[in-house]
């Protein structure tokens, strides 16, 4: 009696050990973490290659049927709305490719939190676009299978390298330029810089990136100054994220 007793006490100090390698009920040993953070860095490259390939099987396996995907400006899509943009008409773009930078892989249990910077590399017109951006991915175990639940995408400003311009070049920009909404914007030459300012608003530095297009350091605004036949300007394009966003006419 007495050594059933030990036994018995021997089991019980053992438990609560074995129930840290295995699951409860499940009898499997428990991943190591490691291999948990290998399979999700994985899947995510295996995302990737779904965009880049249009692979819709892919697609259907890595992406959960929950699955929201949401923008810097605040639009949203879900997986319907991936998949189609996948099953687009028209070629493959063999020169689109995805990498990723700054890693980082936090595991809470069942659930997973991916973040780092994207890199989407193109071709356009015989030149390299290139855009990066921030993202923080979602990803749930369910019956043993990782999914991504939520991605969320905010684009970064690119990065610009200002070059040496003769600054009397400034000079066939300086004026007054009509923006949206009865406002102006103004652009001055002081000493070997541009000066842009709205209406409104205080001045900032123009910096050259060639001859007539210029950008502003920190948000991703850029400057393409429009010139005539006779090489007067009379127009000024804004481009914001990539986007034209206005024609500014020059009124003096």
């Amino acid at each position: 009696m007495k050594q059933i007793l030990i036994f018995t006490l021997l089991v019980m100090s053992a438990w609560p050990i074995l129930m840290t390698e295995e699951y409860a009920g499940g009898g499997q040993q428990k991943p190591d973490s490691n291999t948990v953070e290998q399979e999700l860095l994985r899947l995510e490259r295996e995302w990737l290659n779904a965009y880049e390939g249009r692979d819709v099987a892919a697609m259907e396996r890595i992406v959960a049927d929950d699955f929201t995907l949401t923008f810097g400006d605040g639009s949203v899509i879900d997986k319907a709305q991936a998949i189609a943009d996948l099953k687009r008409p028209g070629p493959i773009d063999s020169t689109l490719k995805f990498s990723t930078e700054d890693v980082k892989v936090r595991v809470y249990g069942d659930t997973a939190i991916l973040t780092g910077r994207v890199i989407e590399k193109r071709q356009r017109q015989n030149r390299d676009a290139v855009s990066e951006s921030r993202y923080t991915d979602t990803y749930v175990r369910r019956q043993g299978r990782w999914q991504v639940v939520a991605s969320h995408l905010s684009r970064l400003p690119p990065k610009r390298t200002a070059i040496t311009v003769d600054p009397k070049i400034y000079d066939l920009y300086v004026g007054q330029y009509e923006l949206t909404g009865g406002r102006v914007l103004t652009l001055t030459r002081e000493g070997n810089a541009l000066m842009s300012q709205p209406t409104g608003q205080p001045k900032f530095e123009l910096f050259p990136e060639s001859e007539t297009s210029f950008f502003l350091k920190g948000p991703d605004v850029q400057l393409v100054f429009v010139k005539d036949k006779d090489g007067r300007v009379t127009n000024l394009v804004l481009r914001e994220g990539g986007q034209n966003v206005r024609v500014s006419r020059k009124i003096n």
